[in-house]
């Protein structure tokens, strides 16, 4: 049996134009996009073309047999934030679409195939390929995921070093040197060392405290502003502010956002030399705007040194929600980090 090219590009065109209209009237990120559109109408076209192979069709120039694409789609969408829902509806119009237009064009061809036949192998690709794809999408974010866990945990161990144990080494140090010492001497090295050990219980009382501040069923401004309370850091100006009508965010979502913002503070505290660090959530029609900002020495983004994890882990807790993640930085004019969150479902 054959189809001829022409009626083959006639039923893909068809299709996808189906498909593409469907997906438009529900604002799908799909066909928001040329790349993405272009991506999608390419998709269309291997299904149909593999679906008449599979019947036994012969077709010019068709390639060989159903390759990886699907874990190609997978990966695309992961990196683009389109979420699987997207494709599973791409899915289901192509299905409704391409069944009576495969079916017709079947038919025409003079070979007719039960209709059953048609449904089974046009179903039997695309949810091959959507299971590939889902396998795909879940990897990336699970490699996403284990990546900023593993930052994570090397955070915690670098507290765990140069706040508590280096002060506690050099404690112990001075107890070490208070034995040597008489009088006044040994007196005064023993209450620094007494006054080093506090200040290292400090570091790990707050180091527990970060690892519990989640913001469980606190709201994102009265958790920054907890954090900065427990922060108990000194000689810096506080600006938190809030505007628009605030919207209830998933748990996993309202959790990495405040993780990014707490990350971008410390890093303010640290390197930063500021006198001034603010925290602006902006709640618009279509999502929360986070921005954090200090007043400090700045740095080129072009010069970030390599391992800044800090940067990275923040970058990457955005992608796993599916927000937008850029930092705004120059010498000597601070530093300004923006995080754009679409709400869920939107």
């Amino acid at each position: 049996m054959k189809i001829e090219r022409s009626r083959l590009d006639e039923v893909v065109e068809h299709v996808f134009v189906q498909v593409r209209d469907g997906l438009a009237q529900t604002g799908s990120a799909l066909v928001a996009d040329d790349q993405v559109e272009e991506e999608l109408h390419d998709q269309v076209r291997y299904l149909i073309r593999l679906t008449f192979l599979e019947l036994g069709f012969v077709i010019e120039e068709h390639g060989s047999a159903l390759d990886d694409r699907g874990a190609g789609v997978g990966l695309a969408r992961a990196g683009q934030h389109i979420h699987p829902s997207e494709s599973l509806l791409a899915a289901r119009l192509l299905f409704a679409v391409g069944l009576p237009s495969v079916t017709d064009a079947v038919a025409a061809t003079g070979h007719p195939l039960p209709s059953d036949a048609v449904a089974l192998t046009l179903s039997g690709l695309i949810f091959r390929m959507m299971g590939a794809a889902a396998v795909a999408y879940v990897e990336v974010l699970f490699n996403r995921i284990t990546a900023v866990q593993r930052e994570e945990r090397a955070s915690i161990a670098r507290d765990l070093h140069d706040r508590v144990a280096h002060t506690l080494a050099s404690g112990l140090m001075k107890l070490d040197l208070a034995e040597t010492q008489s009088g006044a001497d040994g007196t005064a090295t023993r209450a620094d060392a007494r006054e080093l050990i506090g200040q290292a219980l400090d570091e790990a009382q707050t180091i527990a405290t970060e690892l519990r501040q989640i913001t469980t069923s606190r709201s994102l401004i009265e958790s920054v502003n907890l954090y900065l309370a427990e922060a108990e850091v000194r000689g810096i100006d506080f600006e938190v502010s809030m505007s628009g009508e605030p919207r209830v965010l998933a748990d996993a979502t309202r959790d990495q956002v405040f993780l990014i913002i707490r990350e971008a503070l410390r890093n303010s505290f640290a390197h930063a030399q500021a006198t001034r660090v603010g925290v602006r959530l902006q709640w618009d029609v279509g999502g929360l705007a986070v921005t954090v900002w200090d007043d400090g020495r700045g740095f080129s983004p072009l010069r970030i040194r390599p391992g800044a994890m800090g940067l990275v882990g923040m970058r990457e807790r955005a992608e796993l929600i599916g927000s937008t993640f850029s930092l705004e930085s120059t010498p000597g004019e601070g530093t300004r980090v923006l995080v754009e969150v679409p709400y869920a479902g939107d």
